[in-house]
Order: structure tokens, then sequence, then C-alpha cells
């Protein structure tokens, strides 16, 4: 028979093209995989395809990770701080040679990872990662294996309720804001209300790319630059406050603004 039962699961062992052709064994754990590539391996061979295995794929889930940021990484603004998440995931798992990894490993990895006191959000994160990794090398036909990391579902995160900061709360935090040791504080502050920016896109500005009445950021989320016009006391106050060239806030003063924001009565949050 071409599928027979053994120890180990179902075997397969055929010779699509008759006794003088090539034998192709191969064991499955279900009748029905080694039915489908039963199937398979008859239909190539018909066609005239190179119906032959691959080559059993050694690569372990670290090696995959490292190919993954040389195709596409790389060019990630967080590439490299990606690949080292990667690189922790895998070491791990104890870095398995990744065509054994199967689903339930998986799973088993984001139960120890919450019963440590990870969130769900942070958990729901390693595992995009690694499935994004997997998917990119099948697009480009590096991988020619399954997606172990496809079929487990994100957990389900509560939507966050978004709050906003009345007159009298923003005039509280600037007195607090105006107190502070950091000479940057205040003005980023200021330079987020004014223009909606992200605390990260107003740290990193750099003061050439204050010019003609607005600014312009270019380490966004999306990573596309955009510009935005400011009224005219806060363009002068920007061009006052740094050098000319360069990061207009060198110092970072994302805990004085917390510290501001826990200063204040009641306390408010980042």
């Amino acid at each position: 028979m071409a599928i027979n039962r053994v120890k180990t699961g179902w075997q397969v062992d055929v010779k699509p093209e008759g006794r003088m052709g090539k034998r192709v064994r191969k064991t499955f754990r279900t009748q029905a995989e080694a039915k489908r590539f039963e199937a398979k391996i008859r239909s190539q061979a018909a066609s005239g395809e190179d119906y032959a295995p691959k080559r059993r794929d050694s690569r372990s889930l670290m090696d995959l990770a490292q190919t993954w940021h040389n195709l596409h990484g790389a060019t990630l603004k967080d590439g490299k701080s990606r690949l080292n998440k990667l690189r922790f995931i895998a070491d791990y798992m104890g870095n398995p040679r990744a065509s054994l990894i199967r689903p339930i490993h998986v799973a088993e990895y984001r139960q120890k990872r919450l019963a440590e006191g990870l969130t769900a959000n942070t958990v729901n994160h390693d595992i995009g990662y690694f499935r994004a990794v997997f998917n990119l090398l099948i697009r480009m036909e590096e991988w020619h294996g399954e997606n172990p990391f496809a079929s487990i579902q994100f957990i389900r995160l509560p939507e966050r309720e978004l709050s906003y900061l009345t007159i009298e709360q923003i005039n509280t935090l600037f007195h607090h804001l105006d107190q502070s040791r950091n000479h940057h504080v205040k003005m980023m502050a200021t330079l987020c209300l004014a223009t909606g920016a992200r605390w990260g896109e107003a740290q990193y500005l750099r003061a050439e790319l204050v010019r003609n009445g607005q600014v312009t950021y270019v380490d966004t989320k999306n990573g596309r630059a955009r510009s935005l016009p400011i009224p005219d006391m806060l363009y002068q106050q920007l061009k006052a406050h740094g050098a000319p060239m360069g990061r207009l806030f060198p110092q970072d003063a994302y805990q004085a603004f917390t510290n501001a924001l826990k200063a204040s009565d009641p306390p408010l949050s980042a």
C-alpha cells in the first residue's frame, strides 16, 4: 500500500513514476495529512513537476529571525530593537528548530509569559512579531512550511477609554511644569498641545525643521513626514529656545513631564 500505519504515524511510501522512478517516503501524524501528500505527489509527477520533497530545513527560530532582519527588518526604524526582541523570544522558547514548532508550543509560550505577569498586550505583540517573520519569509519563498504562529488568536483587550484635560487641568499642569528643573519640558508640552504631536515626535524635533511658521515632524509613527503651521509667538519661542541646528530638545524630558502630572491635584495620568 502507498500509505502504511507506523509507530510514529502514517507513512507515505510511493514511486509516482512506477517501479523505476524515484521513491518518496514521508511520515505524518494523521492519515488525512498522508493522503493529501500522496495526492499532491502523484499530481506533480503526472504534470511533470519535480515532486521530490524539499530537504529538511534545519534552521532554528533565531536563524529565521536573522533572515527576516536581513531581508526586511533592517529597513525598519525599529528594526534592530525588533530583532533583539525576536532573539529574546526564540531564546525563551529554547531556540528550537523552526520546522518542529507547532501552535501548541506558541500557546504554551503565551501562558508562561502571562503567568510571569506580562500584559496581554505585550504577549500579543510577541506573537505578532514572529507571525510577521514567517509571513514575510513565506511570501519571499524563504520558508516552505506552515506558520505556527498564525493559528494563535490574539487575546482580546478591553478598549481603553480616552480622557481629555480640561482647561483648569491644563493650567494646573503648566503650573507644575513651570517649577520643573528641566527647562525643555514646558516648551515640549506647549508644542504637543499646539500641534497634536506625540511626545516622541516633539522630543526628537530638529531645529532646522522649524521654519516658515511651521514645524515638520519626520520621526513619526507611520514613517511619513508631516508639516503643521504654528502660531507666530510659538514659532519665535522655538527659534529662540535652542541651537539653530540639531535636536531642539537635546535633554529627555518625559520623566519631568510625568512628575508634573503626578504633582497635579488630583494626579493626572500620561
